[in-house]
């Protein structure tokens, strides 16, 4: 028997993966045409996300994520995180948008 995730687990199970520089569970929670918006510019389709995933972690030793809050929405997850890289700490406002099958469809990040 197979449970879909909800999708404020398929965001803790990203977030998780990312932090833990895991790209196959990264492949695995994306749409094949997700896209990817921050504050350095965009990333369209799965491919092109995975890249700049993989630029991300091979640029860092060390890499974690605090989820300070998580909201809902219909088809949609708000996340307030710390994000840690290195000796570095950005704080983060993601929203992700999902697909019928509860895959993220649509990333968007924000600092704050």
């Amino acid at each position: 028997m197979t449970t879909t995730l909800k999708q404020p687990q398929v965001a803790i199970r990203y977030f998780k993966a990312f932090a833990e520089k895991d790209i196959g569970s990264l492949d695995v929670l994306l749409a094949d045409d997700v896209v990817l918006t921050d504050w350095q510019g965009q990333a369209i389709g799965k491919d092109a996300v995975l890249a700049l995933s993989s630029a991300i972690f091979n640029g860092c030793s060390k890499l974690g994520i605090d989820i300070e809050k998580i909201a809902v929405g219909q088809d949609t997850v708000i996340a307030e995180l710390c994000i840690h890289i290195d000796d570095m700490k950005v704080n983060v406002v993601d929203v992700l948008d999902y697909d019928q099958d509860n895959k993220i469809k649509r990333m968007r990040a924000y600092k704050r």
